[in-house]
């Protein structure tokens, strides 16, 4: 009834729902529509419709609607929408004739989407803000999962309105057309080792690895892709993007997911994208996942605060009377949780219920309309009362099994369901009456995998089925493993040593964001083979850290050990061209520190971290951190000539993207060079600032910086930076630092090279007050914090890797970090491990909206 009342209340005749009648008094977004329909507004949705149509743009788009009438257009547009909007009022009524009113109108929007979103033809489009709802900060700027299969979609639906107005050719047209946007959309975004799509992949070819909730949902609803990469996309929104209620977040591409605020602006669980998760979890039978995020926004409307109001986020403190999602809430019920599904033009209703097994009865009452659900074990019975003559066609959502027996008006069905992966679904037709009497039960494969879900990469992996179903294989399509083999319901195997690889550059958000990986089992039970879903939780093997510790001449190395073996026997630590020795044991699943003594001599330190290697029962890269007494460090100039003035990072550096984000712009680097003359980012390093501003660097106007080092010995540079980026920069190589020496004798030139990633290496350059609150880096975030390793028997996963406190600040970034001025800047160490003489630094913009500025350099000499 509150969902009915606030979108009742929100009805403006004849141009739509307002969005929020306590402070949004116009139009955006049409999702009321769908709901309208199964209240039996269907003269109202035709009104909502024909008065975009009325006042669509020249260039085809559709419109956003004001008060009076008038037409604008905000945010990406709407013509995603009005696509969806139109489709389902065709199938709920079969109005053939508004069909073909409709027909130029959509034709013209999709190809202005095309036009506008995929300039170079690829077939995968790009999107301005909210292709979703509830999306202010978050756009797509490059070829897109949720935008590219909302392309897809359109190029579907266009085909259905061709086929339904009987021009065959034209609809084989845009089918092929859908195959193909499809088939690039699969080949550009998907990341096969993790079973999910990207982000998007911007006009430099560069992906941006961590989509949104709606990169995962929109291609299950859409039927896009296969079920075996369903359950591997789910899983990481059910462990990475959901919260304990169930929740779940738009994206994890912000330093803080505003769970106490009132922001819609794309890192928050707002009541909109609720009912697309759950539609997502229902179209694979999850039942208990599909009703919690409804659950969860429904005890914030019926609680003592809101008491009715739809609020626009989950804890806001105001009322918001937010019309689409009340809308769209509803129609998650009827149709997801209900499964309710009419098409008037094949004369069928669906009835897929998704209801938990431990709801004993629910039920739904619409004009027309009335379900009473009844659950038993393995079973339901539903009063079925639909007041019209289609066809009633019962769709049966199960866990995997090899028998459905289902009963309706004395007839009696024994059906061979379709295994899935995870789960199983099987249709009859109960007949066309309008009172009907259903009942199914099923007989579920016992299944139980008996293993660790966490495991070590390269350790040993094992797995045993018990039940009713036998193993004949595996499917590996994520490349988990580097060996396999099975025998006696027994799977072993070996994790790959490099599953972590490619996203320990991101830092520990890399390592957490990326740690599930889904295996596939295949299985044979009754005569039948079927594959099951098996999530690996891979860690790191080994983590290390190491500190001079000057009061003891050592240096300290700690270890943890996350492999089942035990690290024992002699050690070696390379510095430089010193050697260090030591003797130590750091047992399986357990951290030790590893003592080497600096017996004769001194090592060649410089202040903060120094490249070194450690060698023995394993090799690993390391970085010790020191503070010697004596480095003789100086500043290196930034030529004035180079700089440019604090406010030219407005040209570099105010993403095409950025929208609301920039809440403050003008705090940026306020006041900075008026109160530091140098930057105290690592005692002991003079980072001076230019007076006359900053060296920018740019994809786009800055795309390759050099400045000379003139030939000086030095061991070590520092770069003082701050990087000019946003969310949508996440999970991106912002820039590449060639550091070159003086070539003297060596054959080829001698070029350090150190790739600067973000998150991992950088930071967003902007402090909380520049953009809302939302800034990766806090002064009181303890950065060498590492996190609780799931090693312990029966721990399934990373303790903190939920939101909304997932991904905290001090995941973000492992260099050093400091604010100043509302200005956030990273400290870049190149050590070169001995004195080299150093031609010049090479700052190389990478992908296509990096943008920052050096602000200081210093060396080691």
């Amino acid at each position: 009834m509150h969902a009915y009342l606030n979108v009742e209340y929100a009805w403006l005749r004849p141009y739509g729902w307002i969005e929020s009648i306590q402070h949004w008094p116009t139009m955006w977004h049409m999702e009321h529509t769908a709901a309208e329909e199964w209240n039996g507004r269907f003269d109202r949705v035709r009104e909502c419709l024909r008065s975009q149509m009325q006042r669509v743009f020249e260039s085809g788009a559709i419109p956003d609607l004001c008060p009076d009438g008038s037409a604008r257009r905000d945010w990406g547009g709407n013509n995603q929408f009005f696509f969806r909007e139109v489709e389902h009022y065709i199938k709920m009524t079969g109005d053939l004739a508004f069909a073909e009113e409709a027909e130029p109108f959509l034709e013209k929007a999709l190809w202005q989407s095309f036009a506008e979103y995929d300039p170079v033809g690829s077939g995968v489009i790009g999107w301005g803000t909210q292709i979703g709802n509830q999306e202010d900060f978050e756009s797509t700027p490059g070829k897109g999962a949720a935008t590219g299969i909302e392309g897809v979609r359109m190029m579907e639906i266009m085909s259905y309105i061709k086929s339904i107005l009987g021009k065959p050719e034209e609809a084989e047209f845009y089918s092929a057309e859908a195959r193909r946007c499809r088939e690039e959309w699969y080949r550009t975004l998907w990341l096969k080792d993790l079973g999910r799509p990207a982000w998007y992949e911007d006009i430099s070819g560069e992906l941006r690895l961590e989509t949104t909730y709606h990169g995962i949902t929109y291609p299950i609803l859409y039927d896009e892709i296969d079920d075996p990469d369903k359950a591997s996309a789910l899983d990481h929104l059910l462990h990475r993007m959901t919260g304990p209620e169930g929740e779940i977040y738009q994206s994890n591409h912000f330093g803080d997911h505003a769970y106490w605020g009132v922001p819609t602006w794309g890192m928050q669980c707002g009541s909109d994208m609720q009912p697309f998760a759950t539609a997502a979890y229902a179209a694979v039978g999850m039942k208990k996942e599909a009703v919690r995020p409804l659950s969860f926004i429904a005890r914030r409307v019926c609680g003592s605060y809101q008491r009715g109001s739809w609020p626009e986020t989950a804890n806001e403190k105001r009322f918001a009377y937010f019309s689409p999602s009340a809308a769209v809430f509803s129609q998650a019920v009827i149709e997801s949780i209900f499964g309710l599904k009419r098409d008037m033009l094949e004369n069928k209703t669906v009835i897929a219920p998704c209801i938990p097994e431990d709801w004993p009865e629910a039920s739904l009452q619409l004009p027309g309309v009335k379900i009473s659900y009844t659950s038993r074990t393995n079973g339901f019975s539903m009063q079925l009362q639909i007041e019209d003559d289609t066809r009633k066609i019962i769709r049966v959502l199960c866990p995997p099994s090899l028998r459905v027996t289902a009963e309706a008006e004395g007839r009696k069905w024994a059906l061979e369901p379709e295994l899935h992966c995870g789960w199983s679904s099987v249709e009859f037709e109960a007949g066309s009456g309008r009172n009907l009497t259903v009942s199914c039960s099923w007989e579920p494969i016992e299944i139980r995998c008996a293993y660790e879900t966490a495991a070590a990469c390269g350790d040993p992996f094992s797995l045993l089925i018990e039940g009713d179903a036998e193993l004949i294989g595996v499917e590996d399509r994520c490349g988990v493993f580097s060996s396999l083999e099975w025998q006696n319901n027994k799977l072993t195997g070996t994790v790959r040593r490099d599953l972590l690889e490619k996203y320990e550059r991101y830092g520990w958000f890399g390592i957490l964001n990326f740690a599930r990986r889904m295996l596939f089992l295949r299985l044979r039970a009754g005569g039948r083979e079927f594959l099951h879903p098996c999530v690996l939780v891979s860690l790191p093997a080994v983590y290390c850290r190491a500190a001079v510790a000057a009061e003891q001449n050592s240096v300290l190395v700690e270890i943890w050990n996350q492999s089942e073996k035990a690290l024992t026997g002699g050690w070696k630590l390379l510095i430089g061209r010193q050697l260090l020795t030591a003797e130590g044991t750091v047992l399986p699943k357990q951290s030790g520190t590893i003592v080497f003594p600096i017996r004769s001599g001194e090592i060649l330190f410089s202040p903060g971290k120094n490249k070194a290697a450690l060698q023995g029962p394993i090799h690993y890269p390391l970085e010790i951190e020191a503070a010697p007494e004596h480095a003789q460090v100086v500043p290196i100039p930034i030529p004035d000539e180079a700089c440019k003035p604090s406010a030219y990072w407005r040209e570099i550096g105010l993403h095409p993207s950025h929208g609301h984000m920039m809440q403050g712009p003008d705090f940026f680097m306020q006041g900075l060079w008026e109160q530091y003359g140098a930057i105290p980012i690592l005692p002991s390093v003079p980072l001076s600032l230019n007076p006359n501003g900053f060296l920018p660097f740019s994809k786009e106007k800055h795309p390759i910086v050099t400045i000379s080092l003139e030939g000086r010995k030095m061991k070590k540079l520092y770069v003082l930076f701050s990087a000019f980026i946003d969310n949508h920069d996440v999970f991106s190589r912002i820039f590449r630092a060639e550091a070159e020496a003086v070539k003297k004798d060596s054959y080829f030139r001698p070029v350090y090279l150190y790739d600067v990633y973000y998150p991992g290496t950088a930071d967003m350059g902007f402090g909380n007050a520049v953009i809302a609150g939302f800034a990766t880096y806090a002064p009181d975030t303890d950065r060498s914090e590492v996190p609780a390793m799931p090693v312990a028997p029966g721990e399934t996963d990373y303790r903190q890797a939920q939101p909304p406190a997932y991904p905290q600040r001090s995941l973000w970034c492992k260099n050093r970090a400091i604010e100043c001025c509302n200005t956030v800047f990273n400290l870049l160490e190149l050590d070169f491990g001995e004195f080299k003489e150093m031609k010049e630094l090479r700052i190389i913009a990478s992908e296509a909206d990096a943008a920052g500025g050096i602000f200081a350099l210093a060396a080691h000499v």
